[in-house]
């Protein structure tokens, strides 16, 4: 998991299959009551968010006004593929 162990990977969390355990994208609804945004966040202001629900709908949305542009621009011009299963 270390990020210094994965450099030009992607992590793929497959142990998050527990009952509870959720992983969306970022700006997504979590699925959970009360209904906390995925925000993406930078490095210096990961210690200051205590739970998954620190930003709710109306603070997500007041933090992409903010936003000089759109997060998901170009995103469906994305191509990408995995690469084969290395056994």
């Amino acid at each position: 998991m270390s990020k210094a162990k994965r450099s030009g990977v992607i992590f793929i969390a497959w142990l998050r299959n527990t009952r509870g355990a959720t992983s969306v994208c970022s700006w997504s609804l979590r699925a959970r009551e009360n209904a906390g945004v995925a925000v993406p966040l930078r490095w210096e202001e990961l210690a200051k968010v205590t739970a998954a629900d620190a930003f709710p709908m109306t603070r997500a949305l007041a933090r992409a006004k903010r936003l000089k542009g759109d997060p998901w621009q170009g995103i469906e011009r994305l191509k990408q593929t995995l690469p084969p299963l290395k056994r």
